[in-house]
């Protein structure tokens, strides 16, 4: 039997679709990522960790996605799902992602790309509930949060994207996925920004954008002193109350639509 490389003392069981990520389900995927990322020419598996909780080591599933022809100058975007380990959809809408830039990896030069597809890694090996999304990263009490703000220092991304289902609500039908914008709208990235706070080019799906004043106290932009350039944090909620395949499926057109408005912004280069 083949061992987990996120659960490093459990077997790898078959891949249990849809809807529940078991805590096996999930190895089992991850250890199928990993695989076939040995021989992708563009996305690389890379965990970050190890952290130990109960005696046991874990770490938190990371791939990248790096441009052929990458420099100084290319688009550098961290995507982020799972701050709360029952947020399953939010999860498998990243590892669909990455999942289709194996088979295809169509976002071509210019961004570089790190998937963070599970942050709370040890919520989900234990069922703890620990709210991850709203913890400072200046100074992290979790393990998970203190790599991550690690990694981003020494990546200094350009761009955050957090992946997250909006709470249900009875009787809720919600249609609509809101884009939350937090940073410096007067910067080169915040400006880009801010025009698409009224884009409509996101059909079929509709969105709506929100931009939130400074300063940011939480998360990844709580470091942004610690950067080159003041970075963006762009927040996708969808409802919780669509099918999988519906979620996933937004996720990957609005996040790839996004990601490609970055990169072509023509004035992006004069400011790095």
């Amino acid at each position: 039997m083949q061992l987990s490389p996120y659960f490093p003392h459990a077997t790898v069981a078959p891949f249990v679709p849809p809807g529940v990520l078991r805590v096996d389900a999930l190895a089992a995927r991850l250890a199928r990522l990993y695989a076939r990322s040995e021989r992708a020419p563009a996305v690389f598996a890379s965990p970050l960790g190890p952290l130990s909780a109960q005696g046991r080591d874990y770490t938190v599933p990371r791939f990248l996605y790096l441009s052929p022809l990458g420099s100084d100058e290319t688009l550098r975007v961290a995507v982020h799902a799972g701050y709360d380990h029952r947020d399953e959809r939010s999860t498998d809408a990243v590892l669909h992602f990455i999942e289709r830039l194996l088979l295809a990896p169509d976002l071509g030069d210019g961004v570089n790309l790190a998937f963070f597809p599970l942050i709370d890694v040890l919520g989900h090996a234990s069922g703890e509930v620990r709210g991850l999304g709203a913890e400072s990263w200046l100074d992290p009490l979790s393990p998970e949060i203190a790599l991550l703000a690690r990694d981003a220092r020494q990546r200094a991304y350009d761009v955050f994207v957090r992946i997250e289902a909006a709470p249900s609500a009875p009787g809720a039908a919600a249609a609509e996925v809101t884009v939350r914008v937090r940073g410096d709208i007067s910067s080169d990235l915040g400006s880009l920004a801010g025009e698409l706070l009224t884009s409509e080019e996101f059909a079929p799906f509709a969105v709506r954008f929100e931009a939130e004043a400074l300063p940011v106290a939480d998360g990844p932009l709580a470091l942004a002193e610690d950067f080159g350039r003041a970075p963006l944090e762009l927040t996708l909620v969808l409802p919780s109350s669509w099918s999988p395949e519906l979620y996933r499926e937004a996720v990957a057109q609005i996040s790839k639509r996004l990601l490609l408005r970055y990169r072509g912004h023509q004035s992006f280069g004069q400011h790095i």
